[in-house]
């Protein structure tokens, strides 16, 4: 069976819960992901043989239109085909067809140019969370231009020799390694109140070489008292979703992505960033920068709340969607 093969008879499965576009992007990707190879190299050679299919063939699955395959059917538009013909591919699409996200499915998923580990029990890496990092990243190597107030480079030498940066709800690790990686000079520290988060941080952290003290902390009540250290840069991007939203979100988020890193009350939206901006008061150095990610709705209700923490120069950042999605505020004394 050639690539192409693979892809045609992925995408029939999976539409229908898809639309036609999106489930061939799918099939790419996971067609991509278990040859090894990029999503370039996979649309350069389509007519290649399909090597994921070498490995054991699964059991007891249906045909890839949910009936079993029988001998002799042929392979036009629209016959069944037998989930052990695409080999690991079948157990896999039968996952996809379930709903469950391909980033989970892969067991990776791709974050500001590297491949992290994700699983169930922590957050798929978003592009907008990129957009994050990528603001910080600019704020401290002093290329933040004419962003705004908040944005002015920290005054630390050498792009953040002698930086301290917390990230909290650190979930995958995605932010916290990222900075360590692209600020190597800085001192990066990460909490989650999940064990099953840190150790996905920590395998993140070990697979790309990144050095972040990882800490166990509930961001709500003992967040300080884990990390007496003080900090320049303080980072979350923390459960922000109206439960009120649980029911218009895709099933594949909904059903599958930890509730506990997503939903906040309907009548308490802020709990996490009042929480974050209040220990920020006693964490942060003279001057440093408190970063969130927000939901897109909330960015006044985000300005207000700051302000009443006693922070400044607050600045909201719209995303590549142009929905406000980032905040940066000053803490000054």
């Amino acid at each position: 069976m050639t690539r192409r093969e693979a892809i045609e008879r992925i995408t029939a499965r999976l539409t229908g819960l898809y639309d036609a576009r999106e489930a061939r992007n799918l099939a790419r990707l996971l067609v991509a992901g278990r040859e090894g190879i990029s999503l370039s190299a996979l649309l350069t050679d389509p007519g290649a043989e399909l090597r994921a299919r070498g490995a054991e063939k699964p059991e007891g699955l249906e045909g890839l239109d949910g009936t079993s395959r029988e001998k002799g059917a042929s392979c036009e538009k629209g016959a069944s085909y037998g989930a052990g013909e695409l080999g690991r591919l079948g157990a896999d699409v039968e996952r996809l067809a379930a709903g469950e996200p391909l980033q989970y499915v892969l067991g990776e998923s791709e974050f500001y140019g590297r491949r992290f580990a994700v699983r169930r029990g922590v957050l798929i890496p978003r592009p907008e969370t990129e957009e994050l990092v990528d603001r910080i990243v600019h704020s401290v190597r002093g290329r933040a231009g004419e962003a705004g107030e908040c944005e002015p480079p920290l005054r630390t030498p050498l792009a953040g020799r002698g930086l301290r940066i917390l990230d909290v709800g650190t979930g995958s690790g995605c932010i916290a390694v990222s900075l360590a990686l692209e600020l190597p000079a800085a001192e990066v520290y990460a909490a989650d109140i999940s064990d099953e988060a840190l150790e996905v941080a920590a395998e993140n952290c070990r697979r790309l070489g990144a050095r972040v003290t990882l800490r166990r902390a509930d961001a709500l009540t003992d967040l300080a008292e884990q990390f007496p250290e003080r900090f320049d840069v303080i980072v979350s991007n923390p459960p922000y979703v109206p439960e009120s939203d649980r029911g218009a979100m895709h099933p594949n988020v909904r059903d599958y992505e930890p509730a506990l890193a997503l939903f906040v009350p309907d009548d308490d939206p802020l709990r996490f960033y009042r929480a974050i901006a209040h220990s920020g008061r006693r964490m942060l150095r003279p001057g440093g920068r408190l970063w969130f990610e927000i939901y897109e709705h909330a960015a006044a209700q985000m300005a207000d709340m700051l302000a009443a923490e006693g922070y400044t120069a607050t600045e909201i950042y719209r995303d590549l969607f142009d929905k406000e999605r980032m905040t940066c505020s000053r803490l000054e004394r």
